[in-house]
């Protein structure tokens, strides 16, 4: 059963990404210090360690992004005052009137809104009202730019998208993807059909399936570091959209990868440190907070507790995502503690753990001990 009080979140974060296109201008930056924007590599790392790593997170990132897509397009398109019968008898439509009508419902919302979250660029690019096929392209992806893969890799896109055109026409929709960026193609591009279609089935149960990947944390943000450029659109994402990927997929199924999030952070933080050393230095009071300020992704004190063997850390974590404006108290943060305790004890090259999470006002603040 899904949590209520998770998909609450979620849809306060789709509304708030709608207000940066309705509202532009009247909305203060959610981080005065750091700013709207993070490092693309750095919102790309969480999926990408849990896609290498975890059996089946593939499907539950397509799950999450359809769920969380074909709900708030619904209310999206409410808020915008679409009536509800828009698309009454669209089956009988021409394929003509139905690429252009949708296509314009899409650039208006949908893709504006990736577009200002430096998300990518989406277009509908094929509607047949008659077979219920479309297919999308998405430029700039910011799911899958700078990684490289063997299979198309891009399943919360391709879920939003399906959970898109879903709320759009009242039917069940899947999405495979067919091209992807992450294997040399200029753009990312998507088949949608009915769920209940054979051929589709077929499609995306063989996209899904037989997928596998293996993601290399160091190349990515070694790359990252040395300010290479992936994608037209940019090296940053804007924290929203960071923020949309969290809560509709980890937020929403915390039971489930609390732990693999843990571990994958921690797996990630350690192979990083050597990153970290290099840049920035060895002293980890110094190094992790250039680290991460360095990314765009949070402000870091981090505090020696000298006390003998017991020695450890005290960080304070100002200004993360996870930690956010509606994820402030969602506890939403099992990937950024387990990295912080990977990326410490490879630094000092002693065994640390997290003791303890506590919250200080908006910040949040995180012991580390040896185990």
């Amino acid at each position: 059963m899904r949590d209520s009080n998770a998909d609450n979140v979620v849809d306060q974060v789709w509304s708030t990404a709608l207000d940066k296109i309705t509202k532009p201008g009247d909305l203060p930056s959610g981080r005065p210090a750091l700013g709207d924007q993070m490092d693309l590599a750095a919102a790309q790392a969480g999926t990408a360690a849990l896609l290498a790593t975890v059996p089946a997170f593939n499907k539950l990132l397509y799950n999450s992004g359809y769920a969380a897509s074909a709900r708030n397009t619904y209310l999206i398109l409410r808020r915008l005052g679409m009536p509800a019968d828009f698309f009454w008898k669209y089956e009988q439509w021409n394929p003509k009137r139905a690429l252009d009508t949708l296509d314009k419902i899409v650039s208006k919302v949908f893709t504006t809104m990736l577009s200002k979250q430096h998300v990518g660029v989406l277009k509908l690019t094929a509607a047949d009202p008659v077979t219920n096929r479309f297919e999308v392209s998405f430029e700039s992806c910011a799911e899958c730019s700078g990684l490289h893969a063997h299979d198309p890799m891009c399943f919360f896109h391709a879920g939003s998208f399906a959970g898109m055109l879903a709320a759009m026409l009242d039917h069940e929709f899947d999405a495979w993807e067919v091209e992807c960026v992450a294997l040399g193609a200029a753009a990312c591009r998507f088949e949608i059909g009915e769920r209940t279609d054979r051929q589709t089935q077929t499609r995306w149960g063989r996209w899904a399936d037989e997928f596998t990947y293996a993601f290399e944390p160091a190349a990515r943000f070694q790359e990252d570091l040395d300010g290479e450029t992936v994608r037209e659109l940019g090296e940053t994402v804007d924290i929203g959209y960071y923020q949309m990927l969290l809560a509709s997929t980890v937020l929403t199924n915390m039971e489930v990868v609390e732990r693999s999030c843990l571990d994958a952070g921690r797996n990630i933080g350690t192979k990083l440190a050597d990153i970290v050393r290099e840049r920035f230095g060895a002293d980890p009071q110094e190094a992790v907070p250039a680290f991460y300020r360095r990314l765009r992704y949070a402000s870091l004190d981090v505090t020696g507790l000298d006390s003998g063997e017991a020695s450890g850390f005290r960080v304070v974590v100002s200004e993360a995502p996870e930690h956010l404006g509606v994820l402030e108290s969602s506890a939403l943060v099992p990937f950024l503690s387990g990295e912080l305790e990977g990326m410490l004890s490879a630094l000092t090259g002693r065994d640390l753990a997290l003791a303890t999470t506590d919250v200080d006002g908006h910040d949040l603040v995180l012991r580390y001990a040896p185990s």
